[in-house]
């Protein structure tokens, strides 16, 4: 039987923290940019562009763990806070960078 994710647990947050930074790994400057923009403009094709780069790493982890909404939220909250708070100032240059977590 699966384990439930506890958002109460660090060990957990801390799967859902490597989740959310795998979803991410590999994202270009341009791409935060243009999802930043997305957001503003039309926060349902956020949603769904945000929601596709977590669900292969959520469902990986779903694989030994017990996914519920809650946990959903968390990952795309956190995700989310990512795109919006990276400091990207010194890439002004270079959007094509890409930005590697790993």
């Amino acid at each position: 039987m699966k384990t439930l994710l506890n958002l109460n647990n660090d060990s957990h947050l801390k799967l859902l923290q490597d989740t959310a930074f795998k979803a991410i790994d590999g994202i270009s400057v341009q791409e935060i940019l243009t999802l930043k923009k997305t957001y503003t403009d039309d926060p349902y094709t956020y949603f769904n562009q945000v929601k596709m780069k977590y669900l292969l790493p959520l469902g990986m982890l779903g694989i030994t763990y017990r996914i519920n909404q809650e946990v959903e939220q968390a990952v795309f909250q956190y995700i989310s806070y990512l795109i919006h708070e990276l400091p990207l100032d010194q890439y002004q240059d270079s959007p094509e960078a890409i930005l590697n977590f790993s």
